[in-house]
């Protein structure tokens, strides 16, 4: 069974993903959702929302949801600090009732706090959620009206989830409710693969499984800012070439680099 994604190998993701039907049947994760339809069935009161990401447990409570009903959804991104890809597969896939939340955040904005460019610690990934992610579930709370958000959040993932995945955020006021909480890494890729589910491009990309979803400036485990735009060069150069308009060490690097 895979381990918590930080301590875990991209390559045995890529494994189980490759033979996930021999690890989990399709009557198995049926029943599963079945079950966890039922929880949320008992947990859900008045009026709720999916904070949807694009990420493969947001994908597939997204699916686990719609077998209970229409719902409205809600992602958080940046101005111009996506991945290109990454953006047509938002176009290309995103729920029917979607609210997209700007942060505001793009080039000038990051040269001028080229401390949050790679975060080199939890701490400093953390600043980018709240940010982005965090602000924008708040907003459509706030705006829809929503009593209880649902979120992708697992222990696998190292999340905090609360008692029984329910928790409420005393400064905020927002309960959110993650369903899929205990569910296993394998458990979510099964989903994807057996109900034929969006998969993201970050899955196709080098340690893609590990770093997961995001935009490509809060990109974790790069190692140093040199092997960051090293890494993200090889999923899109443009990317490299755009920021080396406005910061430096990216400059460096497609200067030593000859892109």
């Amino acid at each position: 069974m895979l381990k918590q994604k930080q301590k875990e190998k991209n390559s045995n993701f890529l494994q189980v993903e490759a033979n996930i039907t021999n690890i989990i049947s399709k009557i198995q994760i049926d029943n599963l959702v079945d079950k966890t339809v039922e929880s949320m069935k008992s947990n859900l009161k008045g009026r709720w929302g999916v904070a949807w990401s694009g990420g493969k447990d947001s994908v597939v409570l997204e699916y686990v949801a719609s077998q209970i009903g229409e719902h409205p959804s809600a992602i958080g991104m940046t101005n111009d600090l996506e991945y290109p890809e990454f953006l047509q597969y938002v176009t290309n896939n995103m729920p029917n009732d979607l609210s997209v939340y700007n942060s505001g955040q793009d080039l000038l904005w990051l040269s001028n706090n080229l401390d949050w460019l790679f975060p080199k610690n939890s701490t400093q990934a953390a600043k980018w959620f709240k940010a982005v992610q965090h602000k924008a579930q708040n907003n459509f709370v706030k705006d829809k009206k929503i009593n209880i958000l649902l979120t992708g959040r697992r222990k696998k993932d190292m999340n905090f989830v609360g008692k029984n995945g329910i928790y409420t955020n005393k400064s905020t006021g927002v309960t959110r409710y993650s369903p899929l909480y205990d569910w296993s890494h394998e458990s979510i890729i099964a989903a994807m693969v057996y109900y034929n589910l969006p998969r993201a491009p970050f899955y196709s990309w080098n340690n893609g499984w590990v770093v997961g979803s995001g935009n490509w400036a809060a990109r974790q485990w790069t190692g140093s800012v040199k092997n960051g735009w090293h890494e993200i060069a090889q999923i899109d150069k443009s990317v490299v070439l755009r920021a080396a308009k406005y910061i430096k060490s990216a400059e460096y690097y497609v200067r030593d680099m000859g892109i």
